[in-house]
């Protein structure tokens, strides 16, 4: 990758960003990994790779298939189930259309961002990404200011 200049592309999340209620395990491991290619990047700049994370909202894969979410639900009914809520909340997150982007519209966005000479660090493929992770990272949307730190505190940047 150095040789060449490479890119180094790591689908993650929103919710690598911002947690959402009964995704902590889901989050936790978005988290892990966003953690891990932030530090990353700065180091594999200095060789010319640049790195970004992209980080979608729900998609409309398998993943998120409501036939997916029925093996999930307790035999009894929700209504009787003692713990309905995260039952409603998937309900909620896989009705909301306007929430979750076509599989058609992630790939060519990531297409894009292997052109660029100076992609983002962090990248959302969706408004509705953008808007729920804006308030956690207002001051560092795209993660320039994660490469200004890394060159102020340990003279990484590239």
């Amino acid at each position: 990758m150095r040789a060449s200049k490479g890119r180094l592309i790591v689908t993650t999340s929103a919710n690598g960003l911002v947690g959402a209620p009964y995704n902590d395990a889901y989050a936790a491991s978005k988290f892990a990994l966003e953690g891990a290619v932030e530090s990353l990047a700065p180091v594999v700049a200095r060789y010319g790779v640049r790195t970004t994370i992209v980080e979608p909202g729900p998609v409309a894969t398998d993943v998120m298939a409501p036939r997916r979410f029925e093996k999930l639900r307790p035999h009894d009914a929700v209504e009787n189930s003692p713990y309905p809520e995260p039952w409603d909340f998937l309900s909620r997150v896989i009705g909301n259309t306007g929430g979750v982007q076509a599989v058609e519209e992630v790939g060519p966005q990531i297409l894009d961002l292997l052109g660029r000479d100076n992609p983002p660090l962090r990248f959302q493929t969706a408004q509705w990404a953008r808007d729920f992770v804006a308030p956690k990272l207002s001051a560092d949307l795209d993660g320039k200011k994660v490469y200004e730190a890394s060159e102020v505190y340990i003279g990484l940047a590239g």
